[in-house]
């Protein structure tokens, strides 16, 4: 018996319904390749949460880097409590975003590495984030780590002197500031040199 003999000789159900017109409900006798495949565990995220993680994790770095190198104009919140919360939150979304970003790389090594440093980055995000947490004013509070003492403008920017005292993070004394004002309680904040 060869394999493409059958021992009864009749036809098979597919080959009756095509010859008896009968109307398939799912799908129709020449379509089964066009059918899907189950989902295996390896299901990569959509495009466009790829894109938005991959953004939103280069915008965080961005920021972080701004702030370690001291460059110019770093952003912060009119509310002193704001600058706090979007701080604790920025470090505790930087794992996951790195996680997400993870499984969008097609090569398995480097997604292994990518997948290593994000483990790697979850303990110091969360004692940044818990830290800020903790020292965030109310925001009905005065901030005393920075002081304002006194205040001149000069067109759309503001020279602010303040008096700095926030313990083991900066140092006792005077700093005056450049400020540029934005909407939505946002300004860019330099030091004057």
């Amino acid at each position: 018996m060869t394999p493409n003999t059958r021992s009864s000789g009749a036809p098979t159900a597919g080959h009756q319904a095509r010859a008896g017109g009968t109307v398939y409900i799912f799908t129709g006798p020449g379509l089964a390749s066009c059918r899907r495949r189950p989902l295996s565990s390896n299901v990569m995220p959509h495009r466009s949460v790829r894109v938005i993680a991959c953004a939103a994790l280069a915008l965080v770095l961005a920021l972080f880097m701004q702030a370690m190198l001291d460059l110019p104009y770093r952003p912060r919140f009119a509310s002193v409590s704001a600058n706090y919360w979007a701080v604790a939150a920025l470090a505790a979304v930087t794992p996951v975003l790195a996680f997400l970003v993870a499984q969008s790389i097609p090569r398995t090594w480097l997604r292994r590495l990518v997948f290593v440093g994000a483990g790697i980055v979850v303990l110091p995000c969360v004692l940044i984030s818990s830290c800020a947490v903790l020292e965030a004013p109310r925001p009905s509070e005065a901030d005393s780590s920075f002081e304002l003492l006194s205040e001149a403008s000069a067109g759309k920017v503001a020279y602010r002197l303040y008096r700095t005292n926030c313990g083991a993070t900066c140092a006792y004394g005077l700093e005056l500031r450049e400020e540029l004002a934005l909407p939505f309680g946002v300004k860019l904040v330099d030091l004057a040199r």
